[in-house]
């Protein structure tokens, strides 16, 4: 992937800035109607005598109307807090692996050793990213001679498969495997073309 292809981290912000002034509107409106209808003359024992009481209904609607609005926003504001923490990961991890990914080409050597996977099993982990023909010159930034080199090497986690493909290109894929996971694989020893 490459850098011109990470998203915008502030592409949702004008929505972001209208759930707040939606909340701020919110609150101004129920602050004005709680003052202008917020209390009601109520009738007392003796019919000459009134008294102010509070407007429940008003009170309960412009209050649950604010804060309906103001957890909008704040909801707006953590789901644009998550965007932008991903595009920024994304953005962090695309440079790494096509640095690393530069570092490798330089690396790789003709005359080296590699594993030339002459089986995959249809159970294997590494099934939709390897297959037979497939040349794995490098693993976990280490080179590679037997199938058993492969198997005692994963960790947990990512694990960066370098290879080349039956028609010689190269490539880097990162693979998430267990440290006791069986590979399924079979393969012998091969030098790296030139």
């Amino acid at each position: 992937m490459r850098q011109q292809h990470v998203p915008d981290r502030d592409r949702w912000i004008g929505w972001v800035g209208f759930a707040w002034v939606l909340a701020a509107v919110a609150c101004v409106a129920g602050l004005y109607l709680i003052i202008k209808f917020g209390f009601i003359e109520v009738p007392s024992s003796n019919r000459y005598v009134t008294r102010t009481e509070p407007n429940v209904m008003v009170w309960a609607v412009t209050i649950g109307q604010a804060v309906g609005s103001i957890m909008l926003a704040v909801i707006f504001h953590m789901l644009h807090s998550i965007y932008q923490n991903s595009c920024d990961q994304l953005k962090s991890t695309t440079y790494v692996e096509a640095k690393e990914e530069n570092i490798v080409v330089s690396e790789q050597r003709s005359g080296e050793n590699g594993v030339r996977l002459t089986n995959v099993s249809p159970q294997s982990p590494l099934v939709k990213v390897l297959y037979a023909g497939c040349l794995v010159t490098r693993f976990n930034d280490e080179t590679v001679g037997s199938v058993n080199d492969l198997a005692a090497r994963i960790v947990k986690g990512p694990n960066k498969f370098e290879f080349q493909s039956p028609a010689g290109e190269s490539a880097t894929k990162w693979i998430h495997l267990k440290p006791d996971q069986p590979l399924l694989v079979q393969g012998e020893l091969a030098k790296i073309p030139g």
